[in-house]
């Protein structure tokens, strides 16, 4: 059986954040050329059969995403116990996909709005049996991230040169979503080819699936409940309004994306550092790491947000071209919400996931499935995108509230509001420099083909960074200076 090594935070952090600037790029790179080709159109079915079946990979799942990250990392010390943890895991998982699957070609092939794009449906189900042997929370216990990442960039790669060489007009969409689901989820063969290495299949004695139901099945209703405020829009627009405001809302809801799942790269190293730490009872480890965790949830989501917010029509406009403009206004409300989203992001996977008080969590994500849900139903039929994009913001809000209300216990003086005026100072101080720029770019080039308006963000946010590290450099920031190593 192979040995691992565990990384330390800092290498696992570097190489998680690799892969999520990955992330960032890749669809930086194809998402205008994706808009363009397959149009608004072939984009919002795409759009629309992904959140459709990603329901579906959620289901299949329960909460072992979540909850095998947290069991795997508490007894990775234990090869026997490590290597039962994860046979019940596993065997809960392949049990939950195959009925999941058969309620999803049930639905495919007898609910209208689904038949229209049966090829679609077909060709996404294979993500929830790629999800099933892919292992993705196995290697992050063992904090595995640099495997995670190359695997994942690897296939990146690949699926961007399909892309290309593949979708040349409007009636590629279907070879869009297979590429789709290749670079998703096609690293998952190789991941379950790999596990060998770690775990023995042999049967073992005395399987206990019964210690894993609960905690489970309350981190499958909070995924379930999260879903409303994070697909859920995209399938009430899509019932609701057109195809091409799908079109719309998808463009700003990506950029939305990225960045939180950049800026979720942190809380995801250090869940199964901080699950282990609870465990072994390193009170001051854990609060030391929680402190670095929400001063770098603000320091790096507050800038984002508002460069992001002020430089919105020229993103939309770079990502779908002239047609694109109306996603402005959904933007700005989707990249508001990224601030409670690190924020609660931090105080849940952080705090009460390790601290057993999943249920607690459970209740946040509830009320702000209701917020989101009721807000959608009055909202989208009159503003449409802008209305489901604002629901999105409210419903971050009331989840950060409770999340802080139950964890106040442990991030009560963690962050005080002089730290994030500081912040906000700097990010201020960033932005007009690169509206300076932007003003001075604008002066003699007139910002309406592609490669302007690319070289007008990328001159924008360059000078936004170099100018908001500078000063935290100049002004010895904590955090900077530790992460830094200085």
């Amino acid at each position: 059986m192979k040995t691992y090594k565990i990384h330390s935070v800092k290498y696992s952090f570097f190489m998680n954040f690799i892969l999520k600037v990955s992330g960032f790029i890749f669809p930086l790179i194809t998402y205008p050329y994706v808009l363009r080709v397959i149009q608004s159109d072939g984009n919002g079915k795409v759009a629309f059969v992904s959140a459709v079946s990603g329901y579906f990979v959620m289901l299949s799942s329960l909460g072992i995403p979540t909850y095998g990250i947290k069991a795997c990392a508490k007894v990775r010390d234990n090869r026997e116990e490590f290597s039962k943890t994860v046979h019940e895991i596993l065997m809960i998982h392949m049990v939950s996909s195959s009925v999941v699957l058969i309620i999803y070609f049930v639905c495919v092939f007898f609910i209208d709005e689904f038949a229209a794009e049966k090829t679609l449906f077909v060709i996404f189900s294979v993500n929830i049996f790629l999800n099933t042997i892919g292992f993705q929370w196995f290697y992050q216990a063992l904090e595995q991230y640099d495997y995670i990442t190359l695997r994942s960039v690897m296939f990146k790669i690949i699926s961007v040169i399909l892309l290309f060489f593949l979708v040349r007009n409007k009636n590629d969409y279907i070879l869009y979503g297979m590429i789709s689901v290749l670079a998703s989820a096609g690293s998952n063969v190789l991941n379950f080819i790999r596990i060998f290495q770690f775990i023995s299949f042999q049967r073992l004695e005395n399987y206990d699936f019964k210690r894993h139901l609960k905690p489970i099945f309350v981190l499958f209703a909070h995924s379930v409940a999260a879903s409303v405020y994070t697909g859920l829009d995209v399938i009430m627009l899509g019932f609701m309004c057109s195809r091409t405001e799908i079109g719309l809302y998808d463009a700003a809801l990506k950029t939305k994306s990225i960045l939180a799942a950049l800026i979720s790269s942190f809380n995801e190293v250090l869940m199964p550092r901080m699950s282990y730490y609870t465990k072994q009872g390193n009170t001051g480890a854990f609060l030391n790491l929680l402190k670095v965790s929400m001063r770098i949830a603000v320091s790096v989501t507050l800038p984002l947000v508002l460069y992001f917010s002020v430089f919105s029509p020229q993103c939309v406009l770079f990502l779908g071209g002239s047609g694109y403009e109306k996603a402005a206004p959904m933007m700005r409300f989707l990249i508001s919400a990224l601030l409670p989203v690190a924020l609660a992001g931090v105080m849940a996977s952080q705090v009460l996931i390790p601290f057993n008080m999943e249920v607690r969590n459970l209740q946040a994500v509830l009320a702000g499935a209701g917020t989101d849900l009721a807000l959608n139903i009055i909202l989208i039929p009159a503003y449409g995108g802008v209305g489901a994009a604002f629901s999105t913001l409210v419903t971050e809000a009331v989840v950060l509230g409770l999340c802080y209300y139950y964890s106040r216990k442990y991030v009560k003086g963690l962050l005080q509001k002089r730290i994030i005026g500081r912040y906000l100072f700097y990010s201020i101080l960033s932005l007009s420099v690169s509206i300076a720029v932007r003003d001075f770019f604008l002066h003699f080039v007139s910002a309406e083909t592609e490669i302007t308006i690319l070289l007008l963000l990328a001159a924008t946010f360059t000078c936004y960074a170099v100018v908001y590290i500078s000063l935290l450099f100049v002004f010895r920031d904590s955090v900077m200076l530790q992460i830094t190593g200085r």
